[in-house]
C-alpha cells in the first residue's frame, strides 16, 4: 500500500471521527472507507480481504493517534466496537506499562505482507483456541465457586475443600464430585 493511499485513509478517518463524537464501530468505519480500501485488497478471498482492510484501518488509526493527542483533540480509543476520540485526561488510547504491543503490530506494515490465506487461517485458529481455553478456564473456576482472578493456591485450597465436602464417603454427591474433578482437570491443563 502506498503512502499516499494511507494518508488519504487517515484524512478521511480523522474527518469522520471529528464529525461524530460518539465514534464508530470498526464495521461502520470499514463501510465508510470501502471505496478507499478496495484497491489494496483486490484479488484475495473474502477472509483475507476483510483482514487486509482491518489491518490497513488499524494501521492508520494507530499512526494518527499520537498526532491527535499532541494537537489536543483527545486520545483515540481503538477497538472493534468503539473507535472514537476521548478527552485526553481519561487515558484512553495509551498502553499500560509504556509499550503497546497492538500498536507495534499494526504499525509494522510488513506484518500485513506476511499474512496469506494459510497464515490468516492459523491466526484465526489460534485465536479460537485461546478463546476456548479462556472460556473453559472461566467455566471451571465458576464450577469451583471462584472468580477469574483466582490464583493457583486459592484454586487448590478450594478444590480440596469441595472434594472433602462432596465426597460420597462423607455423604456427598457423586455427580457434584465428578463435576469438581472435571473442573480441576481443566484448570491443571491451563
Amino acid at each position: 500500500m502506498r503512502e499516499r493511499e494511507l494518508e488519504e485513509i487517515s484524512r478521511r478517518v480523522r474527518a469522520l471521527l471529528l464529525a461524530r463524537p460518539e465514534g464508530y464501530t470498526e464495521y461502520e468505519l470499514l463501510r465508510e472507507l470501502a471505496d478507499l480500501l478496495a484497491d489494496p485488497v483486490r484479488g484475495y478471498g473474502p477472509p483475507l480481504v476483510l483482514f487486509r482492510a482491518h489491518f490497513v484501518l488499524f494501521h492508520c488509526l494507530y499512526r494518527m493517534r499520537p498526532g491527535l493527542l499532541a494537537e489536543g483533540l483527545g486520545s483515540l480509543e481503538i477497538g472493534p466496537l468503539a473507535i472514537r476520540l476521548r478527552p485526553a485526561a481519561d487515558g484512553a488510547g495509551r498502553a499500560l506499562g509504556g509499550r503497546d504491543a497492538l500498536a507495534a503490530y499494526y504499525l509494522d506494515l510488513s506484518e500485513l505482507e506476511r499474512v496469506d490465506a494459510a497464515a490468516l487461517q492459523e491466526l484465526l485458529s489460534g485465536f479460537g483456541r485461546r478463546l476456548q481455553a479462556r472460556e473453559a478456564r472461566s467455566s471451571a473456576l465458576a464450577a469451583l465457586g471462584l472468580d477469574t482472578g483466582a490464583d493457583g493456591r486459592a484454586i487448590e485450597r478450594r478444590y480440596r475443600h469441595l472434594v472433602s465436602r462432596h465426597h460420597p464417603d462423607r455423604g456427598g454427591d457423586t455427580a457434584r464430585l465428578q463435576e469438581i474433578n472435571r473442573a480441576m482437570a481443566v484448570l491443571r491443563q491451563a
